[in-house]
């Protein structure tokens, strides 16, 4: 049992640092001269191919990537466009550090949109928390009616993105896979993708961009399927919350990272705003997972 315990916390720390390089390598892309368009049409074929690879080693193909809900599917890919457009222009405006604070909470936001979506309940004590989060990100934010500002506004409407489609894929989790939903999601971004690509007259892009972007497609999907394994693992075992929350490893790797690799020094405000973020958040995952432990048995499957 510890064992597998320590495993799924292994899978799930992997795949934050794996998701953290993989931003970073988007960033130097759009810095490179790459743009969110091209991004979309040329990076997400390769994450395809390894999601295919991926499924046909887990249950295979058709298991995972039926499609028995089309319609289910499309709102699916909603989410996931809205997501990934919003983070890649906020890339491109925002400092890397800030940009990955800012998505660090899209955990408390699915709390609180569960709360809409399925009728879930939060303590007076938790809604505190909550506040304490969007406190953080004001802090990370510092608005000044500036421009700067403004664009940092797009990782948290990324992040609210993010959090609709995680509790949306909650919902409906009995009609598809966690495979399924990513890789269907996948496939609309990129036919939107390739629509406003070729609306743009194709441009190409430089050899070892797309070399680059064919690099972080295989991480971000092995970094996918690391999570998900990591997740059903500590499920089983009854620890999915507290393994979830090493994907708070994401903001000291990202400003570690942005330091190293770009340069970037973030502001005391921020830093005390990233701060208030990982705290408040990780009470108020650890006081859901002990409700839900003291509610429900453990499940076998996640």
């Amino acid at each position: 049992m510890f064992k597998s315990i320590l495993t799924a916390y292994l899978l799930v720390a992997m795949a934050s640092v794996g998701l953290t390089v993989s931003d970073l390598l988007f960033k130097q892309i759009l810095m490179q001269g790459g743009s969110v368009i091209q991004l979309m049409a040329l990076f997400i074929p390769a994450f395809l191919l390894v999601m295919l690879a991926l499924a046909a080693m887990q249950g295979g193909i058709q298991h995972h990537y039926k499609l028995r809900y089309p319609w289910l599917m499309v709102a699916r890919s909603v989410f996931v466009i809205s997501f990934t457009m919003l983070s890649l222009w906020g890339l491109s405006h925002n400092p890397y550090s800030q940009h990955a604070m800012l998505l660090q909470i899209a955990p408390v936001l699915t709390a609180l949109t569960a709360v809409w979506m399925l009728g879930e309940r939060l303590s007076v004590g938790q809604w505190a928390l909550a506040g304490l989060c969007m406190f953080g990100v004001v802090l990370i934010i510092n608005p000044q009616l500036h421009i700067a500002s403004a664009y940092l506004l797009l990782p948290v409407m990324a992040a609210v993105c993010q959090s609709i489609g995680n509790v949306f894929v909650a919902r409906h989790r009995e009609k598809a896979t966690a495979l399924g939903f990513t890789f269907w999601g996948a496939v609309g971004g990129w036919l939107v993708g390739m629509l406003l690509w070729l609306g743009q007259g194709a441009p190409a892009m430089a050899t070892d961009l797309w070399m680059l972007t064919q690099g972080i497609a295989v991480i971000m999907a092995l970094s996918i399927a690391a999570l998900l394994r990591g997740l059903q693992t500590a499920a089983a075992q009854g620890h999915a919350g507290t393994a979830g929350l090493m994907m708070y490893l994401q903001m000291p790797t990202a400003l570690i990272l942005g330091w190293l690799v770009l340069g970037e020094m973030p502001k005391l405000n921020a830093v005390a705003g990233a701060a208030v973020i990982v705290c408040a958040g990780v009470v108020l995952v650890l006081i859901h997972t002990r409700q839900q432990l003291a509610t429900k048995p453990i499940q076998g499957q996640f």
